[in-house]
């Protein structure tokens, strides 16, 4: 006999006005811990929840670890932004090898408020340009510099 086979009467089942099942115990304690209501050292409280939702309490307070792990991991790499951020922000024109950059490919590794600093710095332009455009216009800038600098070698050599 396969399961296909088997009788199935779902007359008994009610299917419409189900409540939900908050029985989930691990997204109750992630509720509870967002909230601030319940930490690893409420031995009372990790009690009271594994009492009330049928869960070892061993295994409360290592998910509660867990989430104190992820949230300070957050905090770390959020505070990491802020300062590569800041020193961003407090980087200038001389703080950047713009030769060095334009040969490694990297220009389009910058952010459009560093591009602005070369060209404001060069009074390349002051219309408004798409990343792309201030790309092309720092590509030709930088290479016509290399080149001048070049056949100036090459006239004083000769």
């Amino acid at each position: 006999m396969s399961h296909n086979s088997l009788p199935i009467t779902t007359s008994n089942i009610p299917v419409h006005n189900r409540a939900q099942d908050d029985f989930q115990s691990r997204a109750q304690l992630r509720k509870l811990f967002v909230e601030g209501n319940i930490k690893c050292v409420d031995n009372d409280k990790i009690e009271a929840f594994s009492k009330k939702y049928i869960v070892s309490p061993d295994l409360v307070k290592e998910y509660l670890e867990h989430l104190t792990n992820i949230e300070v991991t957050k905090n770390m790499r959020q505070e990491e932004k802020r300062q590569a951020k800041k020193d961003e922000e407090t980087k200038g024109y001389g703080d950047y090898n713009w030769e060095e950059l334009y040969k490694s490919g990297n220009l389009k590794k910058l952010k459009v408020a560093e591009l602005n600093k070369y060209i404001f710095r060069h009074n390349l332009s002051r219309r408004k340009m798409s990343k792309s455009e201030k790309l092309n216009l720092l590509s030709a800038h930088i290479s016509k510099g290399l080149c001048e600098r070049i056949l100036t070698l090459n006239i004083e050599c000769c």
